[in-house]
This record gives structure tokens, sequence and C-alpha cells, in this order.
């Protein structure tokens, strides 16, 4: 994930803000979320290094209350802490789908990842309804569901594995859990996100070079792909694709922006 749904930065703003839903505006489909806010959608492009070609988009979920923006982690950790985590995670869901409605289904080239909490997955009676919502507007083989370990014990991942066999996983936030290779074990993702606090060492620290190194060619070695995050200098870019990471995702290589896939330039080639 990256600076969305379920990040670990805590400021609010740490780059120029999306600017509120504005009235009318049918791309945003704005829609309401928990404790009074109101939630749109941007996407964030993927980009493979062996061909500099967006693959795919995340969609995060931006909360406002009284159009000002809200750190998505703070909103959705305020949220569980009031008993209503399920019910957030879920309304972030329908905020997806409401803006693949919009659109008329997904439009954009490849994969769309979508994060959700190991809670929301552990109630069926809220994913799966969640699941087919969204489904209904984009080819299921065509989402990764993002997760992170938000404190889920143990033994959540195996059940989860086994309870949603046909999902496509990516490992959220890798790196910087405390059981982050028994959830690799567990759910067998296709994808491995690097968190963003080890991509920024990258550049400056040969020790997390040679343990990025290392996860990736395990990943390999496993039939998986490593995607690093937050990627926000040329030097940290250049580091990942030294070290053989698949793929970036991060405001050098492309903001997050409301029209998703149909913003400019999407699907082509990356300068």
């Amino acid at each position: 994930m990256n600076r969305g749904r379920g990040s670990e930065v805590t400021d609010p703003c740490p780059h120029p803000p999306t600017p509120p839903p504005p009235r009318g505006d049918s791309r945003l489909a704005p829609v309401p979320g928990p404790l009074g806010v109101s939630l749109t959608v941007v996407f964030q492009p993927i980009v493979a290094w062996n061909r500099t070609t967006i693959f795919g988009f995340e969609a995060l979920v931006r909360p406002w209350r009284h159009r000002e923006p809200l750190a998505p982690h703070a909103w959705l950790e305020a949220a569980a802490a009031a008993g209503a985590g399920v019910a957030a995670d879920v309304a972030c869901l329908a905020a997806i789908t409401a803006q693949l409605r919009a659109w008329g289904g997904w439009p954009g080239p490849g994969l769309l990842f979508v994060n959700v909490r190991w809670g929301t997955l552990a109630t069926p009676a809220a994913f799966e309804p969640a699941w087919a919502d969204l489904t209904a507007w984009v080819d299921p083989a065509r989402v990764v569901w993002e997760v992170a370990e938000h404190g889920a014990r143990a033994p959540v991942w195996a059940d989860l594995a086994q309870r949603y066999p046909a999902a496509t996983w990516a490992l959220d936030d890798f790196g910087v859990g405390t059981a982050d290779l028994w959830r690799w074990a567990a759910l067998n993702p296709t994808w491995v996100k690097v968190d963003r606090l080890l991509v920024a060492r990258l550049a400056t620290d040969p020790r997390t070079a040679v343990l990025v190194e290392a996860v990736t060619m395990a990943a390999h070695r496993l039939g998986s792909r490593v995607i690093a995050e937050g990627i926000e200098t040329p030097a940290e870019a250049a580091a990942c694709s030294r070290l053989g990471v698949d793929a970036g995702q991060g405001f050098l290589l492309g903001p997050p922006h409301p029209g998703g896939p149909r913003g400019p330039g999407d699907g082509g080639a990356i300068p």
C-alpha cells in the first residue's frame, strides 16, 4: 500500500492532497463512510521495470470530513477503536465499486490492486457481498487483494487462504510486520510489496539492499513477484532495478490520480 488505506504514514498530507470532489463530478463518486466522512478514490500506477509500462493500478481510498482530507490509516484505526473497523473497510470497498460503476466497469490495463484488512476477510458476511459487488464491474482475475498485518494473529493467514482459494494475494507493507514470513508461507501470494521504509534506505544502506535482494530472490524461487512501494527518487528507482525488483510504485513513477486508468498517458510507456 502506498500512502493510502492502511498505510503506516501518519502525516495526513505528505504531498499535496487530492482536491475534494467537485459537486456533480461523477468520476469521483463520493460515498458516505463511518465516523462522519465521505470517501473518494484515486488510482496510482504500478510500473514494470523490464518494460517501463503500467501493468496495474492500486485503488487508494481517501476519507474527507467537511471537505478536509484525513489520514487514511488514522481514520481506519479510529473506526476500529469505535467498533466500526469492518464497516469502514467495507465502505472503502463500496467507494471503489461506486467508482467502477460510474465508469461502466474497470477501464484500465492490467490489474486492479485493492486493499482489504484481515478482520474484514475474517468476516465473510461482510466481505463476500462486497467482493461480489466489486467483481460485477471488473473481471475477478484482474483483482489483487492487498493484505497487511494490522495486528493479525499468525494462524489467521492460513485460515484465510483456505477460505478464499480463488483470491490473488499481495503481501502489503512487507518487511515491517512481526509475522511477515508466516504470512507469506500461508497465503502463497502472487505479489510481495516491499514497504516504503525499506525502499527509502536502498540507495544509502548496503545492508538494506542485501535484504531486499534476498527477498526478491526468495520471491522468484517461490513464484512470486516483488513491487517496491513509495519510490520517490531516481536513486531509489535505480537501486530497485539493480536488485532485480520486478516493479515499482510511488510519486516518482506516477502520483495517485482521480482519473486513474482514464488519466492522460495511463497504460503507455513511462519516460
